[in-house]
Formats: structure tokens, sequence, C-alpha cells
């Protein structure tokens, strides 16, 4: 199984978020600054000009973790215990192949294993 410090989640995945954070400085991988808009002003007021509304431009929530964290915790939270499991605060990975074919494209842009091991990796989680 893939596991990280048990004591540093507390056995909860929502606490992937929390580890995440302080190893990476409080920004994650690929954060956009807290203050950065997606649109400018001048676009909204052009897109409100053309007749679009003050909701065509509002940009998607940010997520103040990293994207493969938060997968990842709606993966482990999700009907996925055949292939992937959180408990006693270790991840658990019982079929590698099928997670693969089966669950990482819902929730990522690839189903390879070996690109999710390194990720896993990357976040502190070791064998």
């Amino acid at each position: 199984p893939v596991s990280a410090t048990a004591a540093m989640f507390g056995g909860n995945p929502q606490a992937l978020a929390a580890m995440a954070m302080a190893q990476n400085g409080g920004s994650g991988i690929g954060a956009a600054p807290a203050n950065m808009n997606m649109y400018s002003a001048q676009a909204q007021a052009q897109a409100q000009a053309a007749g679009y509304g003050a909701q065509a431009m509002i940009a998607a929530p940010h997520h103040p973790i990293p994207e493969f964290l938060y997968q990842l915790t709606k993966m482990l939270t999700d009907e996925n215990s055949a292939y992937i499991e959180w408990k006693e605060g270790r991840i658990f990975v019982y079929d590698p192949p099928a997670l693969a074919d089966n669950v990482l494209h819902r929730y990522f842009r690839h189903s390879k294993y070996a690109s999710f091991q390194r990720q896993l990796n990357y976040f502190g989680f070791k064998k």
C-alpha cells in the first residue's frame, strides 16, 4: 500500500490539503495567487456591454489546495473502495491496473497508474 505518516492526517482524507499546503509553502502546485482574477475588469465591462450579463465572466471557483489533492480526496470519498481506499491513515491500492482502467480517468486528465503514483510520491506518500 501507498502511505504517508499517519499522524499527519489523523485518519482523515480531508487532511490531505493541510499536508500539501505545509509541504509546498502554503501555495501548492499550480495554485494561482490569491489576488489573481481570471478576467480583467475591462473584459468584464465588454461582456456586460455586449449583453452577456455579469454572470458571463465569473471565473470558476479556485480551489485553495493543489488540484491533484482535491481530486484524490474526491476519489477516496466516492464509492471506489474496490480499487482504492483510505483507512488507518494510509491509502490502499488494491488493484492498480483496474484503478487505471476504471477510476483514474474520472478524476484526472490521464489514466496512467505510473503518473498517479508519481504524483502521490511528490506529495509525500511512500510505499
